[in-house]
């Protein structure tokens, strides 16, 4: 049982922490939102991972996930092999191949608690599954400050 077995079909895949409260956030989120992308008719597949070193947590996250949840080990070593790390989400083409990476600390939100977050992830698995590319709905925003400095800096000027 692997990534193989969701083969035609657009899959979310996030990279998880089972006992950080971030993480369960996340979890019931994707869960809302695996169940309205149901609702659209639309054929999509969700799942995650705990990191191995959580795996004393995975019980927190059974009662929150409605969709497979795996257990990460050091044999499998699966967010390792996917170069990824807890927080990233992976969302692959019906066909299997990547077509956007998520990266948890990066620059598109993620945080699927606000609108901004659950929008920008929904549509990574929505553009997968109408096979066009992704468009961040609430891409980043990107801060010029004047003249090089730090607006609000307690630290300029000494």
């Amino acid at each position: 049982y692997g990534l193989n077995s969701f083969s035609g079909r657009a899959t979310l895949v996030a990279l998880f922490n089972a006992g950080c409260g971030y993480c369960q956030s996340q979890a019931r989120n994707l869960a809302r939102m695996r169940v309205e992308i149901e609702q659209m008719d639309v054929d999509a597949h969700f799942s995650a991972i705990n990191g191995e070193a959580y795996a004393v947590h995975q019980e927190r996250m059974l009662d929150l996930c409605s969709f497979p949840f795996f257990q990460d080990t050091e044999m499998d070593n699966a967010i390792e092999g996917m170069n990824g790390s807890i927080y990233d989400i992976f969302v692959y083409r019906p066909d299997g191949t990547l077509h956007v990476f998520l990266d948890g600390t990066g620059d598109i939100d993620t945080y699927m608690a606000e609108e901004a977050g659950y929008e920008n992830v929904k549509e990574a698995i929505l553009s997968a599954v109408r096979g066009d590319p992704y468009v961040a709905p609430f891409p980043p925003v990107e801060i010029v400050i004047p003249d090089g400095g730090i607006e609000n800096d307690p630290d300029q000027g000494k």
